[in-house]
């Protein structure tokens, strides 16, 4: 029987693959089939990751994402280590605690560069350098984009604005055969999740408005890697929330 989501012969570039969902996104994909491009700011971890990958072919590029300059080298560096890109995920992202009366414009800035600028910037590279029969690309919002929580107005505002990208490119690359969608993780047991939870104490109260308990970094792959395959192929535009049934 055919797997619907093979990905055999695929190349995919994962964005935050050092660590967390990118790192269990990067191992699924591979145990699926693809070459998987892995992008992110520590050599060592991201060394690691290669380490844990089934198959050939892979390469990893240690990249800082606020440094928008060198993507255009960095994606100079996939191209001559192997074909186009068929897919990409955007994993990488940071999130704080920011009340209000600390916040600044540098703050918001740097928030906004990393999360969101960083995809705009990566997908107009993408956009270019992919295979002519299209491709898919899947990003990470968050669930608070959706639902309030307190301090975390500039992060939920940075998730906001990747899921209304989401919405324009999906028609955008249409034509280029690019399907482009998000996926809305709850509470999942990542270190990000684990240092908010610490410094805000609002992980309980999370967990608590949801059916089950928190997820782990497999359960947001298993959707990225869905997205990506054929079995998704009449999905384009659309947020995907993957967050234990909240209520």
């Amino acid at each position: 029987m055919i797997n619907p989501m093979e990905l055999t012969g695929r190349r995919i570039m994962v964005t935050g693959a050092s660590s967390g969902i990118g790192r269990e996104t990067a191992i699924l994909l591979s145990n699926l089939g693809a070459q998987v491009v892995l992008l992110g700011r520590d050599e060592q971890r991201l060394a690691e990751t290669k380490d844990n990958l089934s198959g050939e072919g892979h390469v990893s590029i240690s990249l800082e994402l606020r440094e928008f300059e060198k993507y255009a080298d960095a994606f100079k560096q996939i191209k001559e280590t192997g074909k186009k890109l068929d897919g990409f995920v955007h994993c990488a992202g940071i999130a704080k605690v920011i009340p209000l009366k600390v916040v600044s414009a540098n703050v918001i800035q740097d928030m906004f560069a990393v999360n969101y600028v960083s995809f705009m910037e990566l997908m107009k590279h993408f956009a270019k350098k992919t295979n002519s029969d299209g491709g898919s690309v899947v990003c990470l919002s968050a669930i608070n984009a959706h639902y309030p929580q307190k301090c975390m107005s500039v992060y939920a505002a940075t998730k906001g604005a990747l899921e209304m990208a989401v919405s324009s490119l999906a028609v955008e690359l249409f034509e280029k055969k690019i399907r482009v969608n998000a996926v809305v993780p709850g509470p999942i047991a990542t270190p990000m999740a684990a240092s908010f939870s610490e410094v805000s104490g609002e992980e309980s109260n999370i967990v608590g408005q949801q059916l089950m308990a928190l997820g782990e970094p497999a359960d947001i792959a298993n959707m990225a890697a869905y997205l990506l395959s054929d079995a998704s192929k009449f999905i384009t535009g659309r947020k995907f929330y993957v967050d234990g049934g909240r209520l």
